[in-house]
């Protein structure tokens, strides 16, 4: 593994810690807006992105809010 990021709680660490994120091509993410949209907006079509399955696992409603070639990870 050569990089892991987390966000940090200062302003100017979060947005430092985002601009690296999107330089990557592939994105293992959580469900949060904030990995979710390093993902998003960097990805193509040949990177890969896995992300958790159901989205919010204690909401009853379904989230489809992912474009089809996301490798869905079951979470229990």
């Amino acid at each position: 593994v050569e990089n892991i990021y987390s966000s940090s709680s200062s302003k100017g660490g979060t947005i430092t810690t985002f601009s690296q994120m999107v330089k990557n091509k592939h994105f293992i993410i959580s469900n949060s807006t904030y990995s979710y949209l390093a993902a998003y907006f960097k990805s193509d079509n040949d990177s890969i992105v896995t992300i958790p399955e159901p989205w919010m696992p204690n909401n009853a409603k379904n989230y489809n809010i992912y474009p089809e070639n996301w490798l869905k990870i079951k979470s229990s």
